[in-house]
């Protein structure tokens, strides 16, 4: 199995499993997403399963950039930090960028929902 996602293997396995269970992806323009090297990936946000069937479709791995609120409860928290997510905040923006920036710049696929 490819690894799809930055979460750790066993969690990554969880919830790619059950991703596939309950939800029949297909993509469509994949085939344009580069093999290599840094990139943006905007996409439309409607729900939470959107993350998991991204990285069901996508051919690499992907880093998502969220906003991170004063009041996000610490389990949005730490599965963020689990997951490689790239928060921004109202408190720190330039920080945020600055991490997302360093990401492209190692050659890794950023996604955001705009």
């Amino acid at each position: 199995m490819r690894r799809r996602s930055y979460l750790p293997f066993l969690l990554e396995i969880v919830f790619g499993s059950v991703g596939m269970l309950l939800y029949r992806v297909r993509s469509s323009g994949a085939e344009r997403v580069p093999a290599a090297g840094g990139a943006v990936l905007l996409a439309n946000h409607l729900s939470y399963a959107d993350v998991v069937a991204l990285q069901l479709a996508c051919p690499r791995r992907l880093r998502f950039l969220a906003y991170l609120a004063p009041e996000t409860p610490r389990l949005f928290r730490w599965f963020f930090r689990l997951a490689g997510v790239i928060s921004l905040s109202k408190a720190h923006p330039a920080g945020g960028v600055r991490r997302a920036i360093k990401a492209l710049q190692a050659g890794e696929l950023i996604c955001v929902f705009p």
